[in-house]
Order: C-alpha cells, then structure tokens, then sequence
C-alpha cells in the first residue's frame, strides 16, 4: 500500500505488473472476444485491453447488446464503466438525429463526422477518425518539458531529444488525417523550436521573424535533422 503496508491480494492483479496484461488479455478473450463473436456474429468489434467498440445497424440494437454485455460482464465479475460507456451515432452525409451523441474517442483517435474527400476528389461528409485533443495536448506537453529540460545550445542534441518522440507520434497519428496531426502537434514542435533559437542565439534574440528565418536556413541546410522535416513538415519562413 502506500504507506509500506503490505496487505494479501484477494482478486485481480497488480497494476503495472509483467504477467498482469497477459492475464488480463486473456481473461477478456473469454469473457468478452469469444462471448460477443459467439452471441452477436452479425456484430463487428474491436478491442484493446480494456477499450472496445461494438458496431450495430441500429439504436434499438445498440441499446439491446450493450444491455447484455452488462449482464455478460456481471457473470464474468466485471462491469461496465457508466460515464465511459456510451451509444454513438455515427452520422454521416449530414444525416442528423437529436439527441444524439455523434463522436467518441478510441486509443487516443477522435471519431467524429468530417469532411473527407474521396478518390475522384469529390468531398463528402464520412465518420472518420483524427488525433483527439487530450492526445494533442499531453504531445505538446512533452515536446515543451523536453525542450525546456534540454540545457543545451546545440539543436542537434535537441533533435535527439525530441526525435523519438516525434517519430512515434507522426507514425501512429499521422497515420488517418494528417493534416490533423500537423495542426495540433507538428506545427508546435516548429513553433517551440523558433522560440528556443530566440532564447538561444544572440542573433535572433527577441526577434520572432529572425527567428523563424534562421530556423528555416537550418532546415533547408539538413531537412533530416528533425524527423517531422525529414517526412516533409518544413518549418516556414
């Protein structure tokens, strides 16, 4: 416990524990996977860990799965989280119902409906998915601790620092709605970048426009320092 007590487990397994995720997926393989696939084929799903969706042609059969999924649960000695839990409606065309809720988020993607445009170029109103807020804000939060912790004037041991970060990031984001992705976190990594050249560099000092040109000099002169340049998110003038 918190305080240094040590108390006998009863049930369940310990959070952050090495065999906890795989008991964990394997309990829900049985009480979720192979109960839904069995009990609803008609129904596609997905699930991680804990999270799941559940796709249903109709309100009235949305409603009639989640009612049994509760019960299924129940049995299983599991429940399902009341605020978390949700009938999404998953509006498209500007088709639209009162009432209704008309997004959800999923794995740190935001489901909503967006204007997408297909392969002929026309554009039309899809139920699609992009970075959600929460995620946007803690990446902008770690690229801004990573810079600020950075102690250093030297950019490339900044790229280093950051690199990873914005690897891993742009590929799981960037991967449906790009440009999404670019607005709401690669366009703070150029951002934050020009900011430190001015708190860096004699040069640009207090001189956001300076800055913003010397940052571009850098990147046209070695477009792979930084990850999100290298894949074609150049910082502009």
């Amino acid at each position: 416990m918190l305080d240094g007590a040590v108390e006998e487990r009863e049930k369940g397994t310990p959070q952050g524990g090495v065999i906890s995720p795989l008991l964990s997926g394997l309990y829900m393989h049985y009480a979720f996977d192979r109960w839904i696939t069995r009990e609803f084929p008609m129904c596609k799903w997905e699930r991680y860990a804990d999270h799941g969706i559940i796709h249903c042609v109709s309100r009235k059969q949305a409603e009639y799965v989640l009612d049994m999924l509760k019960k299924r649960m129940q049995m299983c000695g599991l429940e399902i989280h009341p605020e978390k839990s949700k009938i999404v409606y998953c509006q498209r065309n500007n088709e639209k119902i009162d009432g209704e809720i008309t997004s959800f988020t999923f794995l740190g993607y935001s489901f909503r409906p967006r204007l997408t445009k297909n392969r002929n170029g026309q554009y039309f109103m899809g139920f699609t998915p992009a970075v959600s807020a929460e995620s946007a804000t803690a990446f902008r939060e770690e690229i801004r601790v990573e810079i600020q912790n950075s102690n250093t004037t030297d950019i490339v041991a900044v790229s280093k620092r950051l690199n990873p970060i914005i690897r891993g990031w742009y590929n799981y984001f960037g991967r449906y709605c790009p440009s999404e992705a670019f607005r709401k976190g690669i366009n703070y990594v150029n951002l934050k970048l020009v900011r430190w050249l001015e708190e860096t560099r004699k040069s640009v000092r207090r001189s956001l426009t300076k800055a913003q040109h010397l940052l571009h000099r850098i990147a046209m002169s070695n477009p792979e320092m930084f990850y999100h340049w290298k894949v074609g998110y150049m910082p502009v003038k």
